[in-house]
């Protein structure tokens, strides 16, 4: 498959945090795997470090 060029969409223009400990899921082991996933992808942090 052909690397095709991203198309510019009007969510370029923020920045996305994923504030982990406000997340949930149905077990532990699954929040901690999406974290992981979504770390590859965006920022994750705390409350804590979010709102100082």
């Amino acid at each position: 498959m052909k690397n095709l060029p991203r198309a510019w969409s009007a969510a370029d223009d923020f920045r996305i945090t994923v504030v982990g400990d406000l997340c949930a899921a149905p077990a532990e082991i699954v929040h901690q795997i999406a974290l992981r996933a979504l770390s590859s992808k965006t920022e994750v942090t705390t409350a804590a470090q979010a709102w100082r």
